[in-house]
C-alpha cells in the first residue's frame, strides 16, 4: 500500500508488485489538495478526542466505584457492563438507528459519540477495574486519614496511579474509534460534511473520475499514518501498560 502510493497509475497497473521506478509524491499531493479530505480528517480527530476523553474518565469513575465504593449490587453491575463484550455491534444497528433518528441526531457527527462510548466502556471498565482491585487499600485509607474526600482521592491520587492502565485504555479506544467504519456508514452516510476519515476516504476513492489506484493507496496510507505514528512512538509504553494491567 505504501510503496504503491509513490508509483504512477500506469506503472501500478502494469506491475502491481514492482517497486516504484521513479518515486513521486504526486498522488499524496493530489489527495491533500482535495478540500474534503481535510474535513474528513478533522471530523475523525474531533470525534476521537471527545469520545475517547469522555470514555476514559467515565470508565475510570465506574471502575473506581465498582472496585472500592460499597455500591449495592456492584458485582452484578460489573457483570452487566462486561456483558457488553459479548454483544456484536451489528445486532445493535437497527435499534441504534431508530433511537438516533427519533432524537434527530442522524447525519450529525455527534451521532457517532454514543455508540463509540457505549461499545468502548465494557473493555475499558474491565481493564481499569482489574488494575484498581490490585492496588493496596492502604493507599486509600492513608488519603482518607489525611482528610482527602473521595473526589480528591480520585483526581489527585488514583488517576496518576492509574496512568499505565489509562494509557492502555486510551490507545485501544483511539485505534477502534479512528478506524471504525460500520457505525459511520449507518448513521452519517447522508451528510458528507460529517464523514469521518474511513468513510470519507472510501467516498473519495469511488468518486475519482477513473480508477486511480495510486491516489487510492495514498489516501489509505494517509488515513492509517496517525495511528501508526502514535503506536511507533509509544510502543514500549503500550506494551508496559498492558503487561502491568494484566
Amino acid at each position: 500500500m505504501v510503496y504503491s502510493s509513490f508509483k504512477s497509475n500506469s506503472e501500478l497497473v502494469n506491475n502491481i508488485w514492482a517497486l516504484p521506478v521513479n518515486p513521486s509524491f504526486d498522488a499524496f499531493r493530489s489527495v491533500l489538495e482535495v478540500p474534503a479530505f481535510k474535513t474528513y480528517f478533522s471530523n475523525s480527530l474531533i470525534i476521537t478526542i471527545i469520545s475517547v476523553g469522555f470514555l476514559t474518565i467515565a470508565a475510570a469513575m465506574a471502575a473506581f466505584a465498582l472496585a472500592r465504593l460499597r455500591v449495592p449490587g456492584a458485582k452484578i453491575l460489573l457483570y452487566v457492563f462486561l456483558a457488553g463484550l459479548m454483544i456484536p455491534p451489528h445486532v445493535t444497528l437497527i435499534p441504534l438507528y431508530s433511537m438516533l433518528r427519533d432524537l434527530g441526531l442522524l447525519n450529525k457527527l455527534i451521532a457517532l459519540f454514543f455508540p463509540y462510548v457505549g461499545f468502548g466502556l465494557p473493555v475499558s471498565i474491565y481493564i481499569l477495574h482489574t488494575f484498581i482491585s490490585q492496588l493496596p487499600i492502604d493507599l486509600e485509607e492513608a488519603a482518607r486519614l489525611d482528610g482527602a474526600s473521595f473526589a480528591r482521592f480520585f483526581w489527585k491520587i488514583l488517576l496518576p496511579t492509574l496512568s499505565p492502565a489509562l494509557v492502555a485504555v486510551v490507545i485501544i479506544n483511539v485505534i477502534n474509534v479512528w478506524n471504525e467504519y460500520l457505525f459511520s456508514l449507518t448513521f452519517v452516510s447522508g451528510n458528507s460534511e460529517a464523514y469521518p476519515l474511513p468513510l470519507g476516504v472510501y467516498s473519495m476513492v469511488i468518486s475519482f473520475s477513473s480508477i486511480q489506484y495510486n491516489r487510492a493507496f495514498s489516501a489509505f496510507t494517509l488515513a492509517a499514518l496517525p495511528v501508526l505514528v502514535i503506536f511507533y512512538l509509544m510502543q514500549k509504553r503500550i506494551i508496559k501498560s498492558l503487561s502491568e494491567t494484566i
